[in-house]
């Protein structure tokens, strides 16, 4: 007691250090514990906005080139699936343009007797195609009297 009533301004530099180590603990510590959490949650915000615009961007990218798969998926299904039944001379694939849509046009050309080519219509149903008919050409075939040449022609959205 004797050496702090001596030395007062050693007592008070005490007091105050004291003080400032309790205002640390007891105030400032949880704050910069709370600032750290409020940045991870900033990082984690940014990284899930980022992820967003990556798969906006994604979609995008996806929905532009998913009238051209889905054509190209339907020709590889058309020749799976009716490739065994007829003799498939050619599919070709024409954009058309409308006034507010952008369709396609798939015309397949076979050749195959007319039973064959009437069992098909089993398999565009399967395929989902057979309301997409928009015109069925049917000719003789040159070369064998019971072959003949059909062309269909799909409309696809």
């Amino acid at each position: 007691m004797k050496l702090i009533k001596k030395n007062k301004p050693l007592s008070l530099l005490i007091i105050v250090l004291f003080a400032y180590v309790l205002l640390v603990v007891s105030f400032i510590n949880p704050l910069i514990a709370k600032n750290n959490e409020l940045e991870e949650k900033k990082s984690e915000i940014l990284i899930s906005k980022q992820e967003q615009e990556y798969i906006k961007t994604f979609n995008q990218q996806k929905n532009s080139g998913s009238k051209n798969k889905k054509s190209e998926d339907i020709i590889l299904s058309i020749e799976k699936s009716i490739g065994d039944t007829v003799d498939i001379n050619s599919i070709t694939k024409r954009d058309e343009q409308g006034e507010s849509t952008k369709n396609v046009l798939l015309e397949l050309n076979i050749s195959s007797t007319l039973e064959n080519i009437f069992r098909l219509d089993e398999r565009l149903k399967d395929l989902k195609l057979e309301n997409s008919i928009e015109t069925i050409k049917i000719e003789n075939y040159k070369g064998e009297s019971k072959k003949v040449n059909c062309t269909m022609v799909f409309k696809v959205d």
